[in-house]
């Protein structure tokens, strides 16, 4: 039987088709709500509107001993359709220690915030940054607490992974440390890391960041008992 050229144009078609479809369909992102709930059950806890921010919500949970709040906050843009959110995971440690990460050669304001406290409490000094953030400089509140903090190897693993490049050219590190306070911000951006898009594609992906941030935490918390001494 001969086969007719349509016949092998129509089959290709069909065939590229079916791959279009399912393949849009595999990679399909999942909607706002549909990520929420997913984490919510996930993380056995649920969230509920955040006080003071439109179309913002919280969740409170608890995970191996360590207590959390993840956000989930809605970025207002000109265009309603235009509209997207960003995320932040925090914690808590027992702890006054406050950083500030510049990278080399440009100032911010926050980072001449925390030298100006320091000038105040006896001379301007900047923290000994570890060679894997050599890109970065970096103050503190406490610059002897924070050199103890960045000797920690696996503190300094958790910055190296988590430090990326925006999209103009700048380096930086979503993750910040202001009172014991650490907080890691998620971008909407499938292209920035850590991203919103990486919890959609895998809830369990939250629990990476969970450890980051128990690691953290343990670590300032093993400082402050050494400067308790």
């Amino acid at each position: 039987m001969q086969i007719e050229p349509w016949m092998l144009i129509t089959a290709g078609v069909l065939v590229v088709g079916i791959i279009f479809l399912g393949g849009k369909s595999l990679f399909r992102s999942k909607s706002r709500q549909q990520y929420l709930d997913d984490l919510a059950m996930h993380l056995k806890s649920k969230f509920i509107p955040l006080e003071g921010f439109e179309n913002g919500y919280a969740m409170k949970f608890h995970f191996e001993g360590f207590d959390f709040e993840f956000l989930d906050l809605e970025d207002s843009g000109f265009r309603d359709d235009l509209k997207s959110h960003k995320a932040f995971l925090k914690t808590r440690a027992n702890s006054d220690l406050t950083l500030s990460f510049t990278e080399r050669g440009r100032v911010s304001l926050k980072s001449e915030a925390v030298r100006v406290s320091d000038i105040r409490g006896g001379g301007p000094e900047t923290v000994e940054v570890p060679k894997q953030l050599k890109e970065f400089s970096i103050y503190s509140n406490r610059p002897m607490k924070a050199n103890e903090f960045f000797r920690q190897e696996k503190v300094v693993d958790v910055f190296n992974y988590l430090k990326s490049v925006d999209s103009r050219g700048h380096a930086n590190i979503p993750l910040s440390l202001q009172d014991g306070e650490i907080v890691i911000q998620f971008f909407s951006s499938a292209t920035r890391k850590p991203s919103i898009f990486d919890l959609k594609h895998s809830t369990s992906k939250i629990e990476d960041y969970l450890d980051d941030l128990i690691i953290l935490s343990k670590a300032i918390n093993k400082t402050e008992e050494k400067f308790k001494i």
